[in-house]
């Protein structure tokens, strides 16, 4: 009989074996001395309860025969069946009895504790409902006993092979292994919980986490002779917590960022207002002083003055857009009609000088979006300048209204005539500083205006989408939900 399988159970056990003589012989395991003396069972029991366990189970051969010869015990259906004995004398016992190798093991209960047995079978019901695993292993922590659920609970067969103690090995994380192997003797020892959150690999690789609960059980006064205990599948509030933590900390870094960048907007601009304003006092006195560059190098000061001022607004007005804590611009309704109107009027200049004709909507501009109107005119605005920007010389630039059959969205559109762009350039368009290659071709920006208008569209409800051809030009439609009349 394997010892490992019933002795150091904490449930009374009595095993019955033939010696290579074929003598009956018997014991009972320390769960089953503790319970004795409990009940008061004499020790003249014994003797009789093992002859009656030998004479109702399958014949005990000895040792030397093969363990297939042993017939073992039919229920109805053919299945092998676990008989249930009562056991003579006085107390009332039952013995549920198993055949074991060469002998069989009979684990006892008494009649008294019929109630108790009932209740223990409740409670085998609601650990298996609520999917609990249950699990017993000795003082080193090897495990020795698993139910159904601790096989699902690693994304195991129940029906493995492999003994328990091993596979527990293999889908406990290697870190926290060292730490569950160390928790019975503290909890033994020192009397620390048996509590721990630990990680298990499934065999397709991914990663679980489960609670672990357990106790030691005395097979007598200050005896402990093995650990029992269940686990719990708590994957998903690890995952909540973990996205949580994640969560908090991009918000940290996110007001980290707004802080240094408010800092290094007013380090900056203070001695860049000074770069300016000397540079307009030079321009202004160009011709008071010799030198005939002079003007022209002042007017390349106040240039690269205005860019980098206008680069650290863009910077944070990104920053601002990007903020994951600040609340979304108030959405009120804006008529797109003056707002088209007001749109193409400031972008004439812009226009006249690069050469670029723009042309109004073919059709009347109708209703409105809501969003924050200043935010919606910036958009528009971004939107004409880089359809100006990045034209031809001699190139057209149309503005438009649209909207999806459904109503809820009303959408501007700008498209222009520009040198389009390829597959792979529209997978990068709108990534911050990316030009795409327009700085070679010495067209001013700073790279972060489209990233700032999706940021802002987005926040407001909306979205931004672009289509566009080699050689024939860019579509961009600004979309945002429809005001209701």
């Amino acid at each position: 009989m394997d010892d490992a399988l019933w002795w150091p159970a904490p449930h009374p056990a009595l095993g019955v074996w033939r010696d290579a003589g074929g003598a009956l012989r018997w014991r009972c395991n320390p769960a089953a001395q503790h319970w004795a003396r409990r009940l008061g069972v004499g020790k003249d029991l014994w003797p009789r309860w093992a002859q009656a366990c030998a004479e109702a189970a399958p014949p005990l051969a000895p040792p030397s025969a093969p363990a297939s010869s042993l017939p073992a015990a039919q229920d109805d259906a053919g299945e092998a069946a676990a008989p249930l004995l009562r056991l003579p004398g006085a107390p009332a016992v039952d013995a549920t009895l198993c055949p074991q190798g060469e002998g069989v093991l009979a684990w006892l209960v008494a009649e008294s504790e019929a109630h108790s047995r009932h209740e223990l079978e409740r409670l085998a019901l609601a650990v298996q409902a609520a999917g609990l695993g249950v699990w017993e292993s000795d003082l080193d922590g090897r495990t020795l006993y698993w139910n159904e659920a601790m096989y699902r609970l690693r994304g195991l067969d129940p029906g493995d092979p492999r003994p328990v103690w091993q596979l527990s090995r293999l889908t406990n994380h290697p870190d926290d292994q060292r730490v569950l192997s160390e928790l019975p003797r503290r909890h033994v020892e020192a009397g620390e919980p048996y509590a721990m959150d630990l990680r298990v690999r499934w065999p397709d690789g991914s990663e679980h986490w489960l609670a672990t609960r357990g106790r030691a059980l005395s097979g007598g006064p200050g005896q402990p002779v093995r650990m029992v205990g269940v686990n719990g599948d708590i994957t998903d509030r690890m995952r909540a917590q973990a996205a949580e933590l994640e969560r908090e900390r991009a918000e940290q870094a996110s007001r980290a960022k707004s802080a240094l960048l408010a800092r290094v907007s007013h380090e900056l601009r203070t001695p860049l207002n000074a770069v300016l304003g000397f540079a307009q006092l030079l321009q202004l006195r160009a011709g008071q002083v010799p030198g005939p560059q002079q003007a022209e190098w002042a007017r390349h000061i106040a240039e690269a003055g205005q860019h980098l001022l206008l680069l650290i607004d863009d910077l944070l007005e990104l920053a601002g857009a990007g903020e994951r804590g600040q609340a979304a611009p108030q959405a009120r309704p804006v008529a797109l009609a003056p707002l088209v109107e007001e749109a193409l009027h400031w972008s004439a200049a812009q226009a006249r000088q690069a050469g670029v004709h723009v042309l109004p909507p073919q059709q009347p501009v109708e209703g409105s979006v809501l969003g924050d109107a200043r935010r919606v005119r910036q958009v528009l605005l971004n939107l004409l300048s880089n359809a100006i920007k990045y034209n031809r010389a001699g190139g057209e630039v149309r503005l438009s209204s649209c909207g999806p059959d459904d109503g809820a969205l009303r959408g501007l559109c700008v498209a222009d005539t520009g040198p389009g762009l390829a597959p792979e350039q529209m997978q990068q368009l709108g990534e911050p500083f990316n030009r795409l290659g327009a700085e070679q071709r010495g067209i001013p920006g700073t790279g972060i205006g489209l990233a700032i208008s999706r940021e802002l569209l987005q926040r407001m409800g909306g979205r931004l989408e672009v289509q566009s051809t080699v050689g024939q030009g860019s579509r961009f439609t600004m979309w945002l939900p429809a005001a209701q009349p």
